[in-house]
C-alpha cells in the first residue's frame, strides 16, 4: 500500500507515569534511534507471530509493529488513550529508519490480554443472552466515548494532524485525503453515483449530499479481527487504528458493515451498539459494485 502524507515521527511524545519503571523509560528513550532500533529488532528474534504480518509479539508483554505502519496510527492509538477509557495499548515508542522494506517506522507498544474474536472464531449465535448483551453494552460505551471526542476546529475529513488516512473501503492500494470538505470525500470513486446508475442510487446519493454531516473521530476498521475478548467473550480491548480519522458521523457503521458483508449477525449486533443510517448503508451497498474488495 502506498501510504502518504504521514506525521513526522517526532511529533510522538511518550506520556511518563510517576513510577520507577516510566522514568528509567524515558531515560531509555533518550538514547539514540538506531540503537534502539537494534534493540527492539533484536528481541523479535525470541518473539512470536500474530495474525497480522506486520506486528511481533516480543518478551516483556509488548508489540512491536513495522513496515507497513504509520505514525499517524501511534499518534490515533495515543489521543483514543488519553482522552477515552476504552481499553487500548499503550504507545512506548515511535522511530523511523531508512528502510527498503514498508514505511521504516516501528512502533513499539504494550500488548493487552485476551484473543480477538476473530481468532477465536466467535460465532454470535452460539453467545448467551448475557454474553451478548455484555458484548453489546460494551462496544456501544466504547463507540459513544468515540463519537464524543471534540472535533478539530478545520473541519477536515483526515487522519490525526491533518493527514491522509487509510481506509479498506475506500482503497486497498493507498492512503486517502485528507479532504476540506464533504463533498470532496463524496467523490471518491467508489462513493460517487454514476449517470448511469439506477433512479433509486440517484435519489440516495442527492439525499446523502444534501445533508451537513458532523465529523465523528472514527475506528474505521470495526472487525471482529480487531475487537479482543476474554475467555467469557467479554470485550478487553480494541486494537489496530491504522484507520481511525476524523470522518463523517455515518462513516463507522458504513465501514464495518462493508468489511464483513455477508455476517448478517454481525451486521445486527452493529444496529445495536452504532446510530443508525438505513439510507446511507443502503446507498453504500449499491456502490459496492465500485469498490477494489
Amino acid at each position: 500500500m502506498e501510504l502518504k502524507d504521514d506525521a513526522p515521527a517526532s511529533l510522538f511524545k511518550y506520556r511518563r507515569h510517576p513510577s520507577l519503571a516510566s522514568f528509567l523509560w524515558s531515560f531509555w528513550l533518550k538514547m539514540p534511534v538506531k540503537l534502539r532500533s537494534l534493540a527492539y529488532r533484536a528481541l523479535t528474534h525470541y518473539g512470536r507471530p500474530t495474525s497480522s504480518p506486520f506486528a511481533t509479539r516480543l518478551p516483556f508483554g509488548l508489540v512491536l509493529k513495522s513496515r507497513s505502519i504509520r505514525v499517524v496510527e501511534a499518534l490515533s492509538t495515543q489521543l483514543v488513550g488519553t482522552r477515552t477509557a476504552i481499553p487500548i495499548p499503550t504507545i512506548l515508542d515511535v522511530i523511523n529508519t531508512p528502510s527498503s522494506d514498508g514505511t521504516g517506522i516501528c512502533v513499539l507498544m504494550t500488548e493487552l490480554s485476551g484473543r480477538s474474536m476473530y481468532d477465536l472464531r466467535v460465532d454470535l449465535t452460539t453467545l448467551s443472552k448475557d454474553q451478548m448483551s455484555t458484548l453489546s453494552d460494551t462496544l456501544r460505551n466504547w463507540m459513544m466515548q468515540l463519537r464524543a471526542l471534540t472535533q478539530p476546529p478545520d473541519n477536515m475529513i483526515s487522519g490525526v494532524g491533518t493527514t491522509s488516512f487509510v481506509s479498506y473501503r475506500l482503497s486497498h492500494s493507498r492512503s486517502v485525503g485528507p479532504f476540506s470538505t464533504l463533498q470532496a470525500f463524496h467523490e471518491q470513486n467508489c462513493l460517487r453515483v454514476r449517470r448511469a446508475d439506477p433512479p433509486e442510487t440517484h435519489a440516495l446519493g442527492d439525499a446523502r449530499d444534501q445533508k451537513a454531516y458532523r465529523l465523528h473521530f472514527t475506528h474505521g476498521d470495526l472487525t471482529p479481527g480487531n475487537i479482543l475478548v476474554d475467555s467469557n467473550y467479554r470485550p478487553v480491548g480494541l486494537v489496530d487504528w491504522e484507520c481511525a480519522a476524523w470522518l463523517p458521523e455515518y462513516w463507522e457503521i458504513v465501514s464495518s458493515v462493508a468489511q464483513c458483508p455477508r455476517s448478517k449477525e454481525w451486521r445486527n449486533m452493529l444496529r445495536d451498539i452504532l446510530p443508525m443510517y438505513d439510507d446511507e448503508l443502503a446507498l453504500d451497498r449499491m456502490l459496492w459494485k465500485y469498490s477494489n474488495f
